[in-house]
């Protein structure tokens, strides 16, 4: 099973980047998704918009930092689907903090239909690598209340 790390910045993140750090980090990208490596200009000019979640890459693999926190989660992150409430149409990510007492947190993605919800979660879990962290980063970023 794969080992969860938690760490704080310590230094000053500029939010709305794809960060790769430096050989190790381009090492995981073409192992785990050659077929991006040519859309990476595209990648980071699409997430340079965005001004609350980062996305990095190293030798480890994949990391989101949240403006809010200022804290770097990891994988695993998975999407659920929160079906029950159609009043309230969201998308939990849910990652993990080897801090927490419950090891689960859930950043909610609000959307204004169901429908919505569910082609947002099909799109993420259809996908994978680089590719899929990008969407999940769109989709934290783009449906924020």
């Amino acid at each position: 099973m794969q080992t969860i790390n938690f760490t704080p910045y310590k230094t000053a993140p500029s939010f709305g980047a794809l960060k790769i750090k430096g050989t190790e980090g381009m090492q995981f990208i073409k192992k785990d998704s050659p077929n991006v490596i040519e859309k990476l200009d595209v990648i980071k000019n699409e997430l340079s918009k965005h001004n609350y979640w980062d996305l990095m890459v190293d030798a480890d693999g994949y990391k989101l930092a949240y403006a809010g926190t200022n804290k770097i989660y990891t994988v695993p992150f998975k999407p659920k689907k929160v079906l029950k409430d159609s009043t309230n149409p969201r998308l939990l990510i849910r990652t993990s903090n080897s801090e927490s007492k419950k090891n689960i947190i859930s950043f909610p993605v609000f959307y204004n239909t169901m429908d919505e919800v569910k082609a947002a979660y099909h799109d993420i879990v259809h996908s994978s690598g680089l590719e899929r962290m990008v969407l999940i980063v769109k989709a934290l970023e783009g449906h924020r209340h």
